[in-house]
Parts: structure tokens; sequence; C-alpha cells
């Protein structure tokens, strides 16, 4: 049985796959199995995937009608024979050392879920920068396995699946699994993995590159606003019979209300008027059902607040004033130096 399972959605990625392919068939560590889950490709990406099983046995293809990159990653979880489980997105790629790291720290630490760092890479730029959310937000647990009430306040604001490699007896146990057709489907099993596992531990070193382009979920937020505060109730409904819900509540809520305000500035301006419909929305049930809670946290809430109170025109008016207002400001300041 190969040591690390790989899972890899793919669809349309013929442009980036090989690079993926080949960043993971390159490793110093050679124990592992990749699975790929063609998810109904109209390109040429099976034909490269077919390609590369001629010369690599390690490599399992899955061929299937698109369902969504959820549904691909539970097929390739259905039949992945790893001790331990990663999911790598088709247009990202690895650092030539990285499976040996994750193997290496996991191992020593016995831990269910291990986190990593990864670099963030603008497409069209091709910058590259760090982006260190593990460190950021576990800031002096670097060190240390931890069990996840221990970081209860910063746990729920690590990144979903791809920046982490999982052992797959806690997948399974856990039943993790995606949601079908729907945006955030990765939501709900990650706070679920999160919030149960007994061991967690950091890798604090940059070995996944993930790749940021127009494709990418974040780009395309505006067109799954609807989705904002159904998903909401799902994951609270679910996460309510687990264990430690009374002390991890507040963070999801403050998370999700992170989640929103991020896609909010980043939705185009024709779509601004229905994002902000259902952030409110959100809000306002938040704001009735975890008021309390989401109070007794280091949280700001003055533009949590505002957003409950406010229709979207008075929102935008507020926001353009102030900002004009510490323009102003600040010009006089510097006038005065």
């Amino acid at each position: 049985m190969p040591l690390i399972s790989i899972i890899i959605p793919v669809y349309n990625m013929q442009k980036f796959l090989k690079e993926c392919l080949d960043s993971v068939f390159s490793q110093s560590f050679k124990d592992f199995e990749v699975i790929c889950i063609d998810d109904g490709s109209s390109d040429n990406s099976l034909e490269i995937l077919n390609s590369y099983k001629q010369k690599d046995a390690r490599i399992v293809i899955i061929s299937k009608n698109n369902e969504g990159q959820g549904i691909a990653r539970n097929k390739g979880l259905e039949i992945a024979r790893g001790k331990y489980v990663m999911f790598v997105d088709s247009d990202d790629w690895l650092e030539p050392d990285a499976l040996e790291k994750l193997y290496n720290k996991i191992e020593k630490d016995d831990c269910d879920v291990l986190l990593f760092c990864v670099y963030r890479v603008e497409n069209k730029t091709g910058v590259k920068s760090q982006y260190p959310y593990a460190v950021k937000y576990l800031h002096g647990f670097e060190n240390k396995v931890f069990e996840p009430k221990e970081v209860a306040s910063s746990i729920f604001y690590i990144p979903a699946y791809p920046f982490k490699i999982y052992k797959k007896s806690i997948l399974d146990k856990l039943n993790y699994r995606y949601e079908k057709g729907t945006f955030w489907e990765d939501h709900l099993p990650h706070f679920i993995v999160l919030s149960q596992s007994k061991r967690i531990s950091i890798l604090n070193e940059y070995i996944y590159n993930y790749r940021v382009h127009e494709n990418s979920s974040t780009a395309n937020a505006q067109k799954h606003a609807d989705i904002i505060f159904e998903n909401f109730l799902r994951c609270e409904n679910v996460l309510k019979n687990y264990d430690n819900w009374e002390i991890f509540k507040p963070y999801f809520a403050a998370r999700k209300i992170k989640v929103a305000f991020n896609y909010f500035d980043k939705i185009n301006a024709e779509d601004r008027k229905k994002w902000y419909k259902n952030m409110r929305k959100l809000f306002c049930y938040i704001n009735k059902n975890y008021r309390k809670e989401i109070s007794q946290i280091d949280f700001n809430l003055s533009m949590f607040n505002k957003v409950c109170i406010m229709p979207f025109w008075v929102y935008q008016l507020y926001t353009k004033i102030s900002k004009t207002i510490k323009v102003t400001l600040l010009y006089l300041g510097l006038n005065r130096l």
C-alpha cells in the first residue's frame, strides 16, 4: 500500500496540468499514489492524464461526468489506499521535496492533520509570495502538537483542503466528504475535521505553489451570492451535533463574517448589491442568534453592526464618506509636517 494518496480533481486544465503532474512525479519521496479524477473535461486533460499513465503505474485515473470538484474529491477518497491523504489542485504544483518533508513531519508528530505554508503565485505576472496562513493564525504553536480547542479563536481561519495533509483514518472516522453542486463545498468538511481532530501540527515550510488566476473561486464568487446564508445554516446544523460546539461556535460565526467581507471587497461593482443583500441577511441572523458569543471574543464588531442596520445605498455612502475623510486627514497631516 502507498504511504500517501494524492487526490487531484481535473476539469479543463490542459494549460497547467503537466506542470502539476511533473511536480508530483519528480518528488524525492517515492511511495505514493496519484488519483486523478477527470470531471468531464472537454479539452485535452484526459489525454494528458492517459499519457502519464503509460509512463508511471502510480497514477490512477477516474473519468466521470461533470459534477464539480467536490464530488471529484469524494471519488478519490473512496479508493485512496494511503496512510495519509492530501489534495492538490490541478493548476497548482509542489516543491521537489514537499512529500518527503510532509511525511517525515506527520510521522514524527503522529498527528491527524498537518498544516503547511504555501507560495501564492499570480498567474498573470508570475509574482510569487509567501502565504503563511498556518503560522500567521497559529503563532506560537509552530513546534507543538495541539488540540483544536487550544486554538479555538484561530483554527477556523486556516485555509481549507489544499494546504493540509491528513491521516486517512481520521477522514474515514469523520466521514469527510464534500457537498455536491454548491459553492464553498469545502467549508463543512473543513470545519468538521479541524474541530474534531485530536492532534494537529504545523510544518513551517513553503512546499506548495497556489496559483491565483481568473478561473479561481475567488474570482467567480459574484456568481454565488445566494450561497452565503444557506451555507452558514447547513454548516451550523451539522456542527452543533459535534463535540465542543459551544467552544467553537463564536469563532465559526466570526469566520463566516470575515469570509463574507473578504469576498464583498472583491466582487465586481455590478454584483455588489446582490452580495450585500445576502451578506446582510447572514449578519442579521448571526446578530440575533450569536450576539452574546461574538461580543465576548476579540472581534471588531463595528462594520458588522453597520451592515446589520444599513441598506446597501447607505452603506456605500458611509464607506465613501469615511474614505474621503481619511484621505483628507492624511493630506492635512502630511501638510503639517
